[in-house]
């Protein structure tokens, strides 16, 4: 294996470092992630690799890189969100055409994320078919998807009304914690949503 180009990079609290890189494997290009100590290298996974839900990863791009050694990644082109636990399997998070749940519709798009180091991810998607177009959602393993909010939700009191808001938009409006608390920015307010489910 001979590198030839190296992209995101990330370095957690334990000092490990998360690369993303282009390299010649087996007489082709491909991408990898890959992380290091500073004196040696563990190979997470390659876009030749086979995806959990089926097919090659394809072109990889690193996203989330936390202080227990989990990453985040997409593949297929940005269509699929995936979590790859420290020392464990890969699991699909979200993507394209995925169920939407509490919307009745489905993901046309995975816009944002952010990893915790829980671990859980969250996620903003556009939605079609169902009652919000946009929303944020929160993923665990072990546990599966939970809507934060979509647009068109009851906003609670003292605001009223519904959620008109696009959740599609920079991650700088919403945010985790390691606690599995969600706040975000929505209406001219800042809303908390719980690990329970309530703003």
């Amino acid at each position: 294996m001979r590198m030839s180009q190296m992209f995101d990079v990330v370095v957690n609290a334990s000092g490990i470092a998360a690369v993303r890189a282009e390299v010649f494997l087996l007489s082709e290009t491909t991408q990898v992630i890959f992380t290091t100590n500073g004196s040696s290298m563990t190979l997470l996974t390659a876009g030749t690799s086979v995806a959990p839900d089926g097919g090659a990863f394809g072109q990889l791009r690193l996203i989330g890189w936390n202080n227990a050694g989990d990453a985040l990644f997409t593949g297929k082109q940005g269509s699929v969100l995936y979590f790859r636990q420290a020392g464990g399997p890969t699991t699909k998070v979200a993507g394209i055409g995925d169920a939407a749940p509490g919307t009745g519709g489905t993901f046309t798009a995975v816009t944002g994320w952010q990893l915790s180091n829980t671990p859980e991810v969250l996620f903003s998607v556009s939605i079609a078919g169902g009652s919000g177009a946009s929303g944020l959602f929160a993923w665990r393993p072990s546990v599966g998807t939970r809507k934060v909010v979509a647009t068109g939700d009851a906003n609670p009191s003292p605001v009223g009304g519904t959620f008109a808001d696009a959740f599609t938009t920079a991650a700088l409006r919403w945010a985790l914690s390691d606690a599995g608390t969600v706040a975000f920015a929505a209406s001219s307010s800042v809303y908390l949503n719980t690990t329970g489910g309530t703003t």
